[in-house]
């Protein structure tokens, strides 16, 4: 029974091995590129077609040497499947010693074809090379994760049985005779037995591997339907006519729909209404058109009506020809953050109400406070007027020292209060005038200002420094104001020095704005009191150390705020100051 006809043995092989590869193409080009292992698994699988295919050829090439082809082929075919499934199960096991066999097959198969032509031997190391490499590919799917499934034990199975058939098949031409000739390939019970077994397993490791796959594909199937079922986003998915074919359990708890209502319709249909935007719908149809990922936000209405935010994730699955095959879509409820934003813009709005309120309120009173200063000043020069003269015309009337002393003091009290009525006064104008905006040379008015400095001072020995041809738009009389005070502070208080130096100039700022700046050597203060500096009578210095009614810098920063700039200074006790300024752009 078991001295088969090897040609009809052989003709099954080859017809079934070339159906059952271009089957297995067909099978698993789903699979290709995306489970591992099915491009060496489908090329195992057609070179082992090849093999059987060798034995139509017979008669055009010589015997030996179409063998000798043959079973190179099959040690590569045994180390392909080997290679195949490490891949595919995902055990990090090397895969150089099975090519490495694969190519001393190679080597000793030529040497019994081309060398020493025996093809008894030639049989016997591609059965002994081609039963290991298939013996270890049944024993490495046993052990892997896979073996859980039926089909990856039956395909074990067939790789063990066929290692056991081909060492069996070695086993027996060692034992007897081997002729070195075509006598070696005649009819026996190894050759009738390895024959029937290539072909039953040409079958089996076909079916087999096409399951394993499946098998593969549902279990990723089933991990992504479960993570699309649990997760807290609606999921949809559609197909290439966009009609919806499922979705998920958040679907049906955001919008109220189940699946039953849905299937079949486009989600547009159903989500969209009257406040939709239609810009936006757009642009989701003109991405996906265009085979383009969609990321919006969008409002959508619920099966009661009801509408909410959503954040659309559209995306479009192509199939092998580059064509739209399915749509997957995940909404993401956004509803909280939009109304959180909504409160925010609200919020916004009053606030930014009360705070107009609440500046045209000190707008208001800060106009009847400075109308009232003026007022005050403007009232309290008359009668100080008449202090001053009454105690000047009592003088030749007071012959007593201790008059006379009292009578000084009462004028030095009048004048000192005429010069905080008159610097209420102008400081008054500066916020009721208006500004005129011209082109300035600030050099030439910092010439004026030091001209006349030194006309009131000649004794004074001040070294100053003066950047050439400093431009700048700003109204001419305030920017004066504004020099006048800052060099002339710097003249006052480098009056102690033995080699007093005065800088005006001007640089770039952080912005790239032109910082302008008063620079001197003089007495300087504590950085700390800093924040009083430009209020209206702050002195940091005693007035028996140097005279001033404390209003000329508060003058400076109200010009330099009503030019829309910031006005600064940097100092350090007895190390000079420095008065930094910019100026705001005029309006167009």
């Amino acid at each position: 029974m078991l001295d088969l006809d090897l040609h009809t043995v052989v003709v099954l092989n080859a017809v079934g091995m070339i159906l059952m590869g271009l089957g297995l193409l067909v099978a698993v080009r789903d699979y290709l590129g995306k489970i591992p292992g099915v491009k060496r698994w489908t090329a195992a699988t057609l070179l082992q077609a090849l093999v059987w295919t060798l034995y139509f050829f017979r008669g055009t090439m010589p015997d030996m040497l179409l063998g000798g082809i043959g079973s190179c082929i099959i040690g590569l075919v045994a180390a392909l499947y080997y290679h195949a499934l490490v891949e595919f199960t995902g055990q990090p096991r090397p895969v150089r010693w099975a090519y490495g066999l694969a190519g001393l097959n190679a080597m000793l198969v030529g040497w019994f074809v081309l060398v020493v032509p025996h093809i008894g031997w030639r049989i016997v190391v591609m059965s002994l090379i081609g039963g290991t490499l298939l013996g270890a590919s049944g024993l490495l799917l046993l052990r892997s994760r896979e073996s859980r499934n039926a089909s990856a034990v039956t395909t074990a199975s067939v790789f063990v049985a066929c290692s056991a058939v081909m060492l069996v098949r070695a086993l027996y031409y060692l034992s007897t005779h081997m002729p070195a000739d075509r006598s070696a390939l005649a009819s026996n019970p190894a050759q009738g037995i390895a024959f029937l077994m290539f072909f039953v397993a040409g079958i089996v490791l076909t079916f087999g591997f096409v399951l394993m796959c499946n098998e593969r594909h549902s279990e990723e199937n089933r991990r992504l339907a479960l993570v699309a079922e649990h997760t807290s986003a609606a999921v949809l998915i559609g197909g290439p006519d966009h009609r919806l074919e499922w979705v998920n359990s958040a679907f049906t708890r955001l919008t109220g729909y189940t699946p039953a209502e849905v299937i079949g319709r486009q989600p547009g249909d159903l989500l969209r209404g009257p406040d939709t935007d239609p810009v936006v719908v757009a642009r989701i149809h003109a991405a996906v058109a265009q085979n383009r990922s969609a990321d919006e936000e969008q409002l959508h209405y619920r099966k009661d009506g009801t509408p909410y935010w959503v954040r659309s994730r559209i995306d479009v699955v192509l199939d092998g020809n580059g064509k739209p095959s399915r749509y997957v879509g995940v909404h993401t409820d956004i509803t909280e953050r939009k109304q959180a934003e909504a409160e925010i813009v609200r919020l916004n709005a009053e606030l930014e109400q009360r705070v107009q309120s609440r500046t045209a309120q000190l707008e208001n009173a800060n106009r009847e406070l400075e109308a009232f200063s003026y007022s005050v000043a403007h009232d309290l020069r008359t009668p100080l007027s008449s202090i001053d003269g009454f105690s000047h015309l009592l003088e030749p009337m007071v012959t007593a020292e201790q008059g006379k002393h009292y009578l000084a003091r009462i004028r030095a009290g009048a004048k000192h209060m005429g010069e905080l009525t008159q610097a209420l006064l102008s400081l008054s104008r500066i916020t009721r005038s208006s500004l005129r905006w011209e082109n300035l040379n600030l050099t030439e008015i910092t010439h004026t200002v030091l001209a006349s400095l030194r006309e009131r001072d000649p004794d004074r020995g001040v070294a100053v420094t003066v950047k050439p041809d400093m431009r700048m738009v700003a109204d001419p009389h305030l920017l004066f104001q504004v020099m006048d005070n800052l060099i002339g502070n710097a003249w006052k208080f480098t009056a102690r020095c033995d080699a007093a130096h005065i800088e005006v100039g001007c640089e770039d700022g952080s912005e790239k704005e032109a910082v302008y700046f008063v620079r001197d050597n003089g007495a300087g203060f504590d950085m700390a009191h800093a924040a009083r500096l430009f209020g209206p009578f702050e002195r940091l210095h005693t007035p028996g150390d140097y005279a001033g009614t404390g209003i000329g810098l508060a003058t400076v920063h109200r010009i330099i705020a009503r030019h829309g700039g910031r006005v600064w200074a940097e100092s350090a006790p007895e190390a000079g100051a420095t008065f930094r300024f910019t100026l705001g752009m005029p309006p167009a």
